[in-house]
């Protein structure tokens, strides 16, 4: 499963400069932690390439883990297992990240299992 962007986003290529271009997230692991009170993901950044561009992690702590759920909860398809519900769950939070990270809508950014 990934997430990508349906159009082009600027980020930074190299020291200095900047590249536009179709930008693929992946999720690499997830954890809970602190006795299930914080949710986290590592994720990174493919270039049209498939050259890392960005590697990072998301942590959603304490009551912002519900209301995450109940922002993308619409959008669980009905009759998947409980793996593919959480990998869902986490690449629909990525969605969001990746939305404010390239400061587009999360209309232009599709799943792709």
């Amino acid at each position: 499963m990934i997430a990508k962007t349906k159009v082009s986003v600027s980020y930074n290529n190299g020291v200095k400069g900047t590249k536009d271009g179709i930008v693929t997230g992946i999720i690499d692991n997830t954890s809970w932690l602190n006795d299930f009170t914080t949710v986290g993901a590592n994720y990174t950044y493919l270039d049209d390439e498939g050259n890392a561009i960005w590697k990072d992690s998301f942590v959603i702590e304490g009551a912002e883990i519900q209301t995450l759920y109940d922002a993308v909860k619409g959008s669980i398809p009905s009759g998947l297992d409980y793996a593919d519900t959480e990998r869902i769950t986490y690449y629909l939070a990525m969605v969001i990240q990746m939305a404010q990270t390239f400061g587009i809508p999360t209309t232009d950014i599709e799943i792709i299992a």
